[in-house]
């Protein structure tokens, strides 16, 4: 278990402090790992998508290692507001070529019964649906 013990009667539980900031380390974790695989399906590898990834929100590759592995002591002040809002960013772009693509599948006479629309329209939603998700 981490941090420290309380003791609660007979049993011990981590304190609520404690408890928030291995929540808040696992939150910042998912995020910078979901940032770093978007990276990566782009055909970086790690590496280079970690340091792409850190550049982009203002920290070293080193930082984003050491949270991957769990070695992070502490989490700096906004840290995961930046990552957020570089996913937010990245899946607003993604929308933006995806409804680019529809209106130039519309533009050039695609029928909308067609296979290429109904893929096109399922991607547009995707897209809106992954931001209203991580904007929850």
């Amino acid at each position: 278990m981490h941090g420290r013990s309380v003791n609660f009667g007979n049993t011990n539980r981590q304190s609520e402090d404690e408890l928030s900031s291995c929540v808040i380390n696992d939150r910042a974790r998912e995020i910078a790992q979901r940032v770093e695989r978007q990276e990566m399906a782009q055909g970086y590898k790690l590496q280079q998508a970690r340091e792409r990834v850190a550049g982009r929100i203002g920290v070293r590759p080193g930082m984003l290692a050491r949270l991957a592995a769990g070695r992070l002591k502490t989490i700096p002040a906004g840290f995961i507001a930046r990552l957020h809002a570089d996913i937010v960013r990245r899946l607003q772009q993604e929308l933006a070529r995806a409804e680019h693509e529809y209106h130039l599948a519309l533009q050039i006479g695609l029928r909308a019964d067609s296979p290429e629309m109904a893929r096109l329209e399922s991607s547009v939603a995707k897209a809106q649906a992954l931001i209203d998700e991580v904007k929850g």
